[in-house]
């Protein structure tokens, strides 16, 4: 296993900064930031060490057919980079982190939203010693915390990781309790499929593909889609 990272840069293609207005908003009401370049550095250095530490560079890019980010490029800059350095590098964790700063939700009416990174930090979004486990065991499968069980499978879906053990690594749950409070969730009307307004039976097409052929699919990974893709037969 490799080092923690956290990030150190947050930008959009342009070099600018990004804010909630940048965002594209989903059919859940969440934004979504369509492109960043993010950079990663190990945690916890000594004081002076970031000067030499390497650096992960990533890309993410949303893709609306999908309805996940992609990370479309990843990089390590240090004095030196030897092959081993490469394959200690988290893509999926570092993947889920980065779209974390991409999502935008709004917590209270009188402010503006804010990304889920900037609110809960690396460590929740990485779902290492997540605060969730001691919420779920304390409080149970409650409204609330069913609401940020939707939340942690919705993150996952976005940022193409397996959304059912997210939520067991979150909360800490066995399989078997996790699938049942996703139901729950699913049952009270808290959970429903991110997606681009439009882009829903794409999405469905995909997730379907993805679920068949593994997390990596079948050579279909350029977008768009052909227009009947995912239509009824009756529609074709």
């Amino acid at each position: 296993m490799g080092p923690m990272h956290h990030l150190i840069s947050v930008l959009l293609p342009d070099g600018s900064e990004p804010t909630w207005e940048d965002a594209i908003v989903l059919n859940i009401g969440i934004g979504v930031i369509p492109e960043l370049k993010v950079q990663f550095q190990e945690k916890w250095l000594n004081r002076g060490d970031e000067v030499m530490a390497p650096v992960v560079h990533m890309r993410i890019r949303f893709s609306q057919y999908q309805g996940r980010f992609l990370a479309q490029f990843v990089g390590l800059e240090a004095p030196e980079v030897a092959g081993t350095d490469l394959r200690e590098i988290r893509v999926a964790e570092l993947l889920r982190m980065a779209s974390s700063a991409a999502i935008y939700v709004k917590h209270s009416v009188d402010e503006d939203p804010v990304s889920l990174y900037e609110s809960r930090g690396d460590e929740a979004m990485s779902l290492e010693g997540s605060r969730l486990g001691l919420l779920a065991k304390e409080r149970g499968p409650v409204d609330p915390v069913l609401k940020e069980v939707a939340l942690i499978y919705n993150v996952a879906l976005l940022s193409s990781q397996a959304p059912a053990k997210a939520v067991e690594k979150a909360f800490q749950l066995p399989a078997r309790t996790a699938a049942r409070w996703i139901a729950k969730a699913r049952e009270n009307g808290m959970l429903e499929r991110p997606s681009l307004v439009g882009f829903e039976d794409s999405v469905k097409g995909y997730d379907e593909i993805r679920a068949k052929w593994g997390s990596y699919g079948p050579p279909l990974n350029a977008d768009p889609l052909p227009p009947n893709f995912g239509a009824d037969d009756g529609e074709r």
